[in-house]
């Protein structure tokens, strides 16, 4: 049967959310192609048909997710309120989505298991800096359009603030994902939000 473009592409889907299930469970230098095949229940030139290597493989699943895809930032970037208020409300849902959204924490876990070992790679210096730069394209206009208003100090730079932010996130999940059982970030959402409104407004 002559397989058409839906197909194809519902394998491919298939592979790269296949390959963030392994290389979670046995890591990047560990993880082969055959492995990701068995679970996407493809065969291991399916794979090749869609990616050149294993490298090729993750970066495509890394770049491919969208931290702007997530519903809840989505729907509060949209919200009539004060962008301090959305602000707010966006650390307090990435904070939630530490623990409950599954897909998110295999991404970072994914780039904090490899990314020693690709660290020379250009391509993935590339993908680092997009990610950061999708990110703070969020939040930074927020923080100017709040400083217009007069929600925070005409001495912020929205551009540091943003990245504060970022570094700030960064380290929330590395906590997270090195004791994911007893390390709760919603427990912490008061104190961040504290802290971080207190260094920008007072």
């Amino acid at each position: 049967m002559r397989r058409t473009r839906e197909d194809s592409e519902r394998t491919r889907a298939d592979i790269l959310k296949s390959a963030g299930v392994v290389l979670k469970r046995k890591g990047y230098s560990s993880t082969r192609l055959e492995d990701v095949a068995h679970e996407a229940g493809v065969t291991r030139g399916a794979i090749y048909w869609h990616f050149r290597n294993k490298q090729d493989l993750y970066l495509t699943y890394l770049k491919e997710f969208k931290p702007g895809d997530n519903g809840a930032i989505k729907t509060i970037q949209e919200m009539d309120i004060p962008p301090l208020e959305r602000l707010k409300k966006m650390i307090v849902a990435g904070l939630y989505e530490m623990r409950n959204n599954k897909e998110s924490e295999n991404i970072i876990h994914l780039g904090f298991l490899v990314i020693d070992l690709l660290r020379e790679s250009r391509e993935v210096n590339g993908m680092i800096d997009e990610k950061q730069a999708q990110m703070l394209g969020v939040v930074e206009p927020l923080i100017q359009e709040a400083i217009e208003r007069g929600e925070v100090r005409e001495d912020v730079d929205p551009a540091a603030a943003a990245t504060i932010l970022h570094y700030l996130f960064q380290g929330v999940w590395g906590a997270f994902l090195r004791d994911p059982d007893g390390f709760r970030p919603e427990e912490m959402t008061d104190s961040i939000l504290s802290i971080f409104m207190h260094g920008i407004t007072a």
